[in-house]
């Protein structure tokens, strides 16, 4: 259960702080609680689209200061998380929380790309000795090739039921150019692509996607009973007119 004072708040002993503006991702202080990268909205969010059913086995993209792995943690209580991040730098107060109070249940890999498919197979793998994710959250890089490679690896290893939640899908959509963003994406293309092609393959294949939430922050996309293809590629599972579309920018002609 989440207590709130203003824009933090406790679940049991720990302390979480959200932002307010992008600038606070840095400026925050780890004294005063947890950093999560997330307004309070998204957590409202999370409450809203994800709690009534366990999430056995997380698996964590993107780790940055730690704050969210450790709310994922204690919010769920999961039998087993995985966090990665493409930073080699661990996060010191991630860290001492696992060693202190997660040891056995949550663990982190630093230096680990995304886009490495194989890498990702194999953390799961060894990790969750053969059992499929309940729970994916992809909160890493925000790039569009990256994400869909994450996605096209992860998303057959979820159950039947499970989750993939997308963050941050709607950076390159926002009314006015945000100056924090300009340097960090720069050429890249807008990662709603990869959120229209899951649109898409709701529509083609409903049994294999059976379920899509979209907010301003984040995706929510719920697996069918259907199995995933061998060669999944939720580029391929989306068509205008019967003629197969997707795996490209939807937005090139306007750059």
């Amino acid at each position: 259960m989440l207590v709130w004072d203003d824009h933090r708040f406790s679940i049991r002993t720990h302390t979480f702080q959200t932002i307010r503006q992008l600038s606070d991702l840095f400026s925050l202080k780890e004294a005063d609680g947890f950093i999560l990268g997330k307004p309070r909205r998204y957590i409202d969010k999370y409450v809203e689209h994800l709690t009534g059913q366990p999430y056995r086995n997380i698996f964590e993209l993107g780790i940055f200061r730690g704050g969210s792995t450790v709310f994922l943690n204690e919010f769920f209580q999961p039998a087993r998380l995985v966090a990665i991040d493409f930073m080699e730098k661990p996060a010191a107060q991630l860290d001492r929380y696992i060693a202190e109070h997660a040891a056995g249940q949550a663990s982190a890999f630093y230096g680990v790309n995304q886009a490495d498919s194989a890498r990702l197979i194999a953390i799961c793998e060894s990790e969750f000795a053969g059992e499929p994710l309940d729970l994916v959250v992809d909160d890493a890089s925000h790039y569009l090739e990256e994400s869909r490679i994450s996605f096209n690896t992860l998303f057959p290893r979820l159950k039947a039921g499970g989750r993939y939640v997308i963050e941050d899908w709607a950076w390159a959509h926002q009314p006015v150019e945000v100056a924090d963003l300009k340097k960090p994406f720069a050429g890249k293309c807008s990662l709603a692509n990869l959120v229209i092609e899951i649109l898409l393959a709701s529509v083609s294949h409903p049994e294999l996607i059976d379920e899509v939430i979209v907010n301003d922050g984040f995706v929510v996309v719920r697996k069918g009973q259907a199995s995933t293809p061998q060669e999944f590629d939720v580029g391929q599972l989306g068509y205008l007119l019967g003629n197969r579309i997707g795996g490209g920018d939807y937005f090139a002609r306007f750059q």
